[in-house]
């Protein structure tokens, strides 16, 4: 994934770009909304929501909070990233056609995945204000692992330790 995707710097600088065309008049004028999800650190009037319940305070995106995929031989699995990962086997649960949805849910290999505890995002002051945290997708992709419920490995995507204190 290291050739394909943006660097920390380069997301930061996206970022940046989209706090700009936020802050555009003729854009702003237009009534247009420029959304930028889960690490949204230079947007000041982000909502923070971590005194909300969870999953509605930020700490996670919607893969096995609210909803859980299917694939279509009837398999569910963790979330649509994980399955271009040669671990996506690990993260694949029951299939439909013989589970019931309970099942399928807090099948083993799903709770892995929707429990791992983002160890490098406690403590942050942007976590669960301005962001979701570590996409685990993102951080097994980039050769993390899950052990003993924690999330071991980096977000690249991560830039928080670059902003200006």
């Amino acid at each position: 994934m290291l050739n394909e995707m943006l660097s920390t710097e380069e997301f930061m600088s996206f970022s940046q770009k989209v706090q700009q065309l936020r802050e555009d008049e003729e854009i702003t004028s237009s009534g247009i909304n420029v959304g930028h999800k889960y690490k949204d650190l230079f947007c000041p009037n982000y909502k923070d929501q971590s005194g909300m319940p969870f999953p509605f305070n930020y700490s996670e995106c919607s893969a096995l909070t609210t909803a859980i995929s299917m694939l279509p031989d009837g398999r569910v699995f963790s979330c649509p990233f994980v399955l271009d990962l040669d671990k996506a086997g690990e993260f694949i649960g029951p299939n439909m056609i013989n589970s019931t949805v309970q099942e399928a849910w807090f099948h083993p290999n799903i709770e892995k995945f929707r429990n791992a505890e983002k160890v490098n995002c406690i403590g942050c002051a942007y976590y669960m204000k301005q962001c979701r945290g570590a996409c685990r997708a993102t951080v097994l992709g980039y050769g993390g692992k899950i052990k003993e419920g924690k999330l071991l490995g980096k977000d690249p995507y991560c830039f928080a330790s670059l902003m200006r204190k």
